[in-house]
């Protein structure tokens, strides 16, 4: 990247990060409200299930909002450290020019 714009750049990433932030937490509260808590009640037999697992009080719905988020986390980095493109981000500098040559 070139210095004359770094700083404009990581402005921009900065808030588009930071602009993410309220976003999450209003998705997180609809999706808890609308989509899982229904979900829970529904009582099929994924949602008793889930009902054993994490009970049936209210915030089950984000309870089950945090399990997946966590799932979803731990899987995405379990994935992401197979990748050779991010092992080469670990390497250090002297290591890549030798490759480099």
């Amino acid at each position: 990247m070139r210095e004359d714009i770094q700083g404009r750049v990581f402005a921009v990433r900065n808030a588009m990060k930071f602009a993410a932030i309220p976003m999450g937490i209003l998705l997180g509260g609809a999706l808890s409200e609308y989509l899982f808590e229904p979900f829970v009640n529904s009582g099929t037999e994924v949602s008793s299930m889930i009902v054993r697992l994490l009970g049936n009080t209210d915030g089950t719905g984000m309870a089950i909002m945090f399990l997946c988020t966590g799932i979803t986390g731990f899987a995405s980095c379990m994935l992401l450290s197979r990748s050779k493109q991010v092992k080469e981000l670990s390497m250090p500098a002297e290591q890549d020019e030798t490759q480099a040559a």
